[in-house]
């Protein structure tokens, strides 16, 4: 029997496939993680700048989806994530970046893993340097607490958590000097702008973390106007796990959000 809280997140039937197949939501284990950004991270720029970051609308649904579904593992023998890859696809000007560096700080610093690493994809170095990493670098100098138990390192974009031993660093799928490298990554990758990033580099990515018991792998993108590209195929492919018909939809969240107005 569905229990009520899981009754009320049921979103769509991959979701009623999961729960026949032993998944349930955990409220509070999501709310930790809204309530953890509220209390650690501060936002730093626009109307909100020196507000603490509270989760609105899509930020909320799409934070406690990801974080509160969980089903019993054999291999590691407790409860973890159900979701282990997701795409979120939202029209410009609603917060992405922000968003995006707010999930990849809670795992670098607050998902308690010891020796996490986290990567951040973008199409070049500039975008990851001008976009999520800006974020995540005046996140944490804002934070009275995060500020004492990060190093950062400006040269090469990196935030080292000391209490967890845990690393932050970018990826950009321009870069071919390094593309070989980044096949043995172990850990979460948190991807914006999918649109405009290259298949090759995310099939260099793609079993990034498969070591470890609740890696995330996070793509986060306007669905854009390349009807060839990889993030219009993953929009397509979002599509099918809203609805049921992917062949791997109780892993995988897909959610789309309306325009602001």
């Amino acid at each position: 029997m569905t229990d009520e809280t899981t009754k009320r997140w049921i979103r769509c039937e991959a979701d009623e496939r999961a729960v026949r197949a032993g998944y349930r939501f955990d409220e509070e284990r999501g709310q930790f993680v809204v309530d953890w950004m509220h209390d650690y991270l501060v936002l730093y720029e626009g109307e909100w700048a020196g507000y603490p970051f509270e989760c609105r609308d899509w930020q909320y649904e799409a934070t406690m989806r990801l974080f509160g579904w969980v089903g019993h593992s054999e291999r590691w023998g407790r409860e973890i994530r159900r979701f282990r890859k997701a795409g979120v696809w939202i029209p410009k000007k609603n917060k992405k970046s922000p968003t995006l560096a707010a999930w990849a700080l809670y795992m670098l610093c607050g998902d308690g893993e010891q020796g996490q690493k986290v990567f951040i994809g973008a199409k070049d170095g500039t975008q990851v340097r001008e976009n999520v990493s800006l974020h995540i670098f005046e996140m944490v100098k804002q934070s009275p607490i995060l500020v004492d138990e990060c190093k950062l390192n400006m040269n090469k974009m990196s935030v080292a958590h000391l209490p967890t031993k845990s690393i932050l660093m970018p990826l950009s799928s321009s870069n071919v000097r390094t593309q070989k490298s980044k096949e043995g990554l172990n850990g979460s990758v948190f991807i914006d702008e999918t649109h405009v990033v290259d298949r090759e580099f995310i099939g260099r990515i793609s079993r990034a973390g498969i070591s470890r018991s609740e890696p995330l792998h996070v793509e986060v993108s306007t669905a854009g106007d390349d009807p060839d590209s990889y993030g219009k195929e993953r929009f397509d492919y979002g599509l099918k796990v809203e609805s049921g018909r992917s062949t791997i939809r109780t892993r995988c969240l897909s959610a789309t959000a309306p325009p602001r107005t």
